[in-house]
């Protein structure tokens, strides 16, 4: 990738420029924004808790498939691959277990065995993770 050509004249290229730069660069390399230039405070608090929840999921075992995975049914913040149930609505269990079919029809994975495991993280006042707990199969209706 290469930086636009900044217009003869105006010296250095805007901070702007540069942030749109290094965004596009990230993105063709890593597949997705960096968590350290989300917009918001809250959306980079919820990036920091996919983060420590990833990490969580590897040193359980998991295969990290795919992060923020965007479909119809809304998004999916980690699909992973691994072998107490918290509440959920029956209405949010629908749209998990459709956007896990969907991302599952979408990549050409039917074959494999699926379910939808939860992954709670509980941020102190700072933003820091005190508490990951997974509950697995947490949506009954995606084991197929």
């Amino acid at each position: 990738l290469q930086m636009k050509q900044v217009r003869k004249g105006k010296g250095k290229p805007s901070k702007n420029s540069v942030l749109g730069w290094l965004r596009s660069v990230w993105q063709a390399l890593f597949g997705r924004q960096p968590h350290w230039l989300t917009s918001t405070p809250r959306q980079r608090l919820g990036a920091k808790a996919e983060r420590a929840a990833a990490r969580h999921l590897r040193r359980q075992g998991y295969k990290i498939l795919a992060t923020n995975i965007m479909t119809k049914h809304g998004e999916v913040d980690i699909l992973a691959e691994g072998f107490p149930r918290p509440a959920l609505t029956r209405e949010k269990e629908r749209h998990i277990a459709a956007a896990m079919d969907a991302i599952v029809k979408e990549r050409g994975w039917q074959r494999r065995k699926r379910r939808a495991d939860l992954v709670e993280v509980y941020l102190d006042e700072r933003g820091k993770p005190m508490k990951i707990e997974v509950y697995k199969a947490a949506i009954g209706a995606s084991q197929r």
